[in-house]
């Protein structure tokens, strides 16, 4: 449960609208909150506190507000637009279906904008449990999952109407998969860390602790590298068309 001491709660809900209620009203689907971790829940003081829920109020209230058929932008002067780009392409390639909604880092370094990350906690993406289709983003698992406990804010869907971002998306995009992301990068990322593993003998040490598993590891990495071989491909072809 979500409580003032340890968090506070987004002015606007996952369908955009601005929230008149007093928060923690266990409405948790409909409503995003923010959890302190550094400084501590116990070591936050009430004017960090402050800054931070006007900070982010702010941002979100920009970004609703700008016209976006216009050249002018202001929810830009509160975020790191690469970070945000570069943790959605994460996101997106992995299908981490937790990473916009739960497992989401912030950060925000004295006089310096918003960012993104670090990313974290995959253990149910790349379709492990199929939740969204595999030609959708991540961004639009409330129209999949709308009955989900935690569904995700509304600036991705947002930010995916934006012709600045889009067009920043594919810039980053096209650059990426030219080095870190090109296939045979991520293919051969995949292949080595599995060798790795097994030649360490970390693949028998999990197979023998978690001795219930009926699982055949080569066919689950060949099953993830053409996971990541088809999204790799639904997402240039999504992207060029922006």
């Amino acid at each position: 449960m979500y409580s003032e001491p340890i968090s506070f709660r987004s002015n606007y809900s996952t369908d955009r609208n601005r929230l008149n209620d007093a928060p923690y009203q266990e409405k948790q689907g409909y409503e995003t909150y923010f959890l302190y971790e550094y400084p501590k829940a116990a070591n936050i003081n009430n004017e960090q506190k402050q800054y931070i829920q006007t900070y982010i109020d702010a941002f979100e209230s920009a970004l609703l507000s700008d016209d976006f058929s216009s050249q002018t932008r202001t929810y830009t002067d509160y975020i790191d637009l690469d970070s945000f780009v570069d943790f959605f392409i994460m996101n997106e390639l992995t299908t981490n279906v937790d990473g916009y909604r739960l497992s989401t880092y912030l950060h925000k370094d004295r006089g310096q904008k918003l960012k993104m990350g670090p990313v974290w906690d995959f253990n149910i993406g790349f379709h492990q449990q199929n939740r969204i289709p595999d030609n959708d983003w991540v961004a639009n698992y409330n129209t999949h999952a709308p009955n989900d406990l935690w569904l995700v804010p509304f600036w991705r869907t947002r930010l995916l109407e934006d012709p600045v971002f889009q067009q920043r998306l594919k810039e980053r995009w096209e650059t990426f998969r030219s080095s870190q992301l090109a296939n045979a990068t991520v293919l051969n990322l995949v292949q080595n860390t599995a060798d790795y593993l097994t030649t360490n003998g970390a693949i028998d040490r999990n197979y023998s602790r978690w001795s219930g598993i009926d699982v055949n590891y080569n066919q689950v990495i060949t099953d993830l590298k053409a996971n990541l071989e088809a999204r790799l491909g639904w997402m240039d072809q999504k992207i060029s068309e922006f």
